[in-house]
């Protein structure tokens, strides 16, 4: 699918989730956060997953969405913010810890030992070790705090499509 023909988040892209599965709360992917510190993107598929995080967040904020509360985990985040370091900039790194360390909807949940041992766990009996660990831990984050949405533009969150809703949805046709 081509990135730049989906659409933005708006209320009716959310309404279908309504408040069933506690939709108020909304995980999201280090891939899609990384696009919303994104500077100087030259790409139109970058420019688009960037104006979709913006977007999304704008949405969040005016209480427009059914989310109220976007979930990440300690160690997603350090890895978005070096890599932002590595990739674009310190000031990128910096303003993602802000926004995520300050009074906004970000929720940054520490990874206990039960939650990290059931990712060691599920990642040991996956044979393909399709999803990389750090998905794994994500999705045992997600779990634990009975998060059942993320926002991602990775693919390798299918696998847990039985129990996670991707959005953009549209982006997997599921």
């Amino acid at each position: 699918m081509d990135i730049s023909a989906l659409p933005y988040p708006d209320l009716s892209q959310f309404e279908q989730y309504g408040t069933s599965r506690r939709a108020s709360r909304i995980y999201i992917g280090r891939e899609f956060l990384k696009f919303r510190y994104h500077e100087d993107p030259t790409s139109d598929s970058t420019i688009t997953k960037q104006n979709y995080a913006n977007e999304f967040f704008e949405l969040v904020a005016e209480i427009e969405t059914a989310f109220r509360e976007v979930h990440i985990t300690q160690s997603t985040l350090a890895e978005v913010c070096i890599w932002l370091q590595r990739n674009q900039s310190e000031a990128a790194a910096e303003e993602c810890l802000n926004e995520a360390l300050g009074e906004g909807p970000i929720i940054v949940k520490q990874t206990t030992h039960e939650i990290f041992q059931s990712a060691v766990d599920a990642f040991a009996d996956d044979t393909d070790k399709a999803p990389n660990f750090g998905e794994y831990l994500d999705y045992a984050t997600m779990q634990d705090s009975e998060v059942w949405y993320i926002l991602t533009w990775d693919s390798d969150f299918c696998r847990f499509n039985d129990t996670v809703t991707m959005l953009p949805h549209k982006m997997w046709n599921v």
